[in-house]
């Protein structure tokens, strides 16, 4: 009896001893909402609870749902409690990046104990991409991105467009070589398109598309990887508009020299300017300087010119005088000594005049022919074409003729008889190609490669076919030459018109490839030169239609660059 008594008063005191931990672990539950998206990559998180009386609360997350259950794996955010007598506890998740998926759960402490709500998942997915493939207009590069998730989620983003660098291949807003476009805010998916001028010439850029939500960016996973190569850039305007005249590039004084065309629709003699101008590619546009003008009786239009030394000769021309008719000009064989500045007429024994002709320089001599000629036949004045070719030798001051420039209108059609007019020539000071212009009304497309006479009386040179040209025919095009390789272009055809298309010549393997067209408009009888590895074309005529629906000529005084690409 004894022993029972001991038992049950120790039971009663153990008792109450236990009963205010029992009360301070009742039982409650926590649970969780589903993760809201509030914006790009970030969430709200939602707690409730069975009770008010919380120690601390908040949310456990992991990359991966096995490391969610083991909480020393895992990172946690911890909310504010409870307020006003509510079982309800948030918190903002920042971070979520593009194509991560995390695991959350909420949680509640009260004294020693931790309960923890069931396990949701959040996954934001790919929100940004390239898309499509990226190209290029000229010196544009135009790129396309994809904005998905956005709509399903009643999210926006606080700007997006295209990161790039040419020296980073991995651009990012705000790093060193980037650049980027901001297109402005979007809160819909969507593709969108990117132009982005001023790119580099024979450059290789690195684009992907991102996505801006305040500080924050996200990037397309795929990095676009694109070559910019040739193309055209426009330079300084000319000093005025121009067309029909001549340019040519000396490379020893680093500038061009221009001059011997028209600057307004009357062409008659006394309209001609007697503006001779040079061209300096200094800094990004370059500027133009006038030098010495030519005096009266050596105005002209469409004469040919080559270089030797310090010594710029030019040949024939044309103009028109006023109840007359086109002529060939008087002074038609002149030469400016580019250090001095000063101009002089020859009266060497001379070659036919002529205009529209073509010249080049081989080795220590200069070379002019083809082009056509004006004679009187009754009341009217016709034109003739020559075929006919000289050599010039600047140490003797003499001249002799050579092979005369072949014709090839088909496959099997060759003749040496008739003549061309606006017939163009590459030349890298060893070789020389001629071809194109026209005959009658034809345009020729046929090309040559000359090789000059050696020394003897006998030798006269000879000329051998190379190819068609397999662009469409025309005269009063555009040609330069930039080391052993030839650009022919513009222009104009009797079907297709004025023309804007450029092609490229090969003197190594003779072939054609057509170039990134001329980003200026069609046009044709422009200046043009080479300089310093670049080609540039000045001026020029462009078609202008009227109110009443007529088609007149509007003078051009706009001057472009043309970089080759590497090769």
């Amino acid at each position: 009896m004894y022993k029972i008594w001991i038992l049950w008063i120790t039971f009663l005191l153990v008792g109450s001893c236990l009963k205010p931990k029992l009360d301070e672990l009742e039982f409650f539950e926590v649970s969780m909402d589903q993760p809201v998206a509030v914006a790009v990559g970030e969430l709200n998180l939602t707690g409730r609870c069975t009770t008010s009386k919380i120690d601390a609360c908040g949310f456990y997350y992991a990359k991966d749902v096995t490391q969610l259950l083991r909480v020393a794996d895992t990172d946690s955010i911890q909310s504010p409690l409870p307020q006003n007598g509510t079982s309800v506890f948030i918190a903002r998740f920042t971070g979520l990046l593009q194509e991560q998926t995390l695991y959350f759960r909420a949680f509640m402490r009260q004294g020693k104990r931790t309960v923890y709500s069931e396990v949701y998942s959040f996954g934001l997915g790919q929100l940004i991409s390239i898309n499509g493939t990226t190209s290029r207009q000229n010196d544009t590069l135009i790129t396309s991105g994809q904005i998905s998730g956005i709509k399903t989620q009643h999210l926006e983003a606080d700007g997006h467009g295209h990161v790039y660098s040419s020296v980073n291949k991995l651009p990012a807003v705000g790093s060193l070589g980037c650049d980027s476009n901001d297109l402005g805010a979007v809160n819909d998916d969507l593709i969108f398109t990117s132009r982005i001028p001023g790119m580099q010439f024979n450059t290789r850029y690195y684009i992907r598309s991102y996505l801006r939500v305040g500080a924050k960016f996200y990037y397309s996973k795929m990095v676009d990887s694109f070559l910019i190569e040739d193309g055209w850039k426009q330079v300084v305007a000319g000093p005025f508009t121009y067309y029909g005249g001549s340019g040519l590039g000396v490379e020893a004084e680093g500038k061009a020299f221009v001059g011997f065309g028209c600057n307004s629709n009357n062409c008659t003699q006394d309209a001609l300017p007697e503006n001779f101008v040079s061209y300096s590619p200094s800094a990004d546009t370059g500027s133009w300087e006038n030098e010495t003008p030519f005096n009266g009786t050596l105005k002209c239009t469409n004469a040919a010119m080559f270089q030797i030394g310090d010594t710029i000769y030019v040949f024939g021309g044309e103009a028109q005088v006023s109840g007359i008719g086109l002529i060939t000009a008087g002074g038609y064989w002149k030469k400016y000594a580019i250090n001095s500045g000063l101009w002089r007429v020859e009266n060497d024994p001379l070659p036919p005049r002529r205009s529209r002709a073509v010249a080049f320089r081989v080795g220590n001599k200069g070379y002019i022919g083809a082009g056509h000629k004006f004679i009187q036949q009754g009341p009217n004045t016709i034109s003739v074409q020559l075929n006919d070719f000289w050599e010039y030798d600047p140490a003797t001051g003499s001249w002799r003729k050579v092979a005369s420039l072949p014709q090839k209108i088909g496959a099997n059609d060759l003749s040496y008889v008739a003549g061309r007019k606006d017939a163009v020539v590459f030349s890298n000071g060893i070789t020389a190609y001629v071809g194109g212009g026209l005959v009658g009304a034809t345009f020729l497309q046929d090309f040559w490669q000359f090789t000059p006479p050696n020394n003897s009386v006998q030798d006269t040179g000879k000329w051998e076919f190379t190819n068609f040209f397999p662009g469409v025919g025309r005269d009063e095009a555009a040609y330069f030459s930039i080391n052993s390789r030839g650009y022919y272009g513009l222009g104009k055809n009797g079907i297709s018109g004025t023309l804007s298309d450029f092609w490229e010549f090969s003197f190594s393997d003779q072939k054609w490839h057509s170039t990134e067209g001329f980003p200026g408009g069609r046009r044709r009888s422009v200046i043009s030169f080479s300089l310093l590895n670049k080609g540039y074309v000045f001026g020029g005529i462009r078609n202008k239609v009227l109110n009443n629906g007529n088609v007149t000529d509007d003078p051009q005084g706009d001057c472009w660059r043309y970089e080759p690409k590497n090769q």
